[in-house]
């Protein structure tokens, strides 16, 4: 299941050293490139890239969320599409 990029929430799944900035900006970059591929991430500084990977990372989770809740919804539908319709006479 494909998620919207704009649709993931940045988690903080990670540690920072300092500020934080580095892992922002790679989650940011990766948000506005749409990437949904942790290899994807690159570049000289190892926080842009952790800040990437969480993107990646929390973007999976979702479509795996959406992914279950979605066949849980169509599994419930199937039950209940082959239960008889009772009438009241």
């Amino acid at each position: 299941m494909r998620v919207d990029a704009y649709d993931v929430e940045d988690s903080g799944n990670y540690v920072c050293t300092q500020d934080c900035s580095g892992h922002e900006a790679g989650f940011v970059w990766a948000q506005e490139n749409d990437l949904s591929d942790g290899s994807d991430c690159g570049g000289n500084s190892q926080s842009f890239v952790e800040g990437c990977e969480a993107f990646v990372e929390d973007r999976q989770q979702l479509a795996d969320e959406s992914a279950q809740a979605e066949a849980e919804r169509a599994a419930e539908d199937a039950q209940y599409a082959d239960e008889p319709d009772w009438e009241e006479e």
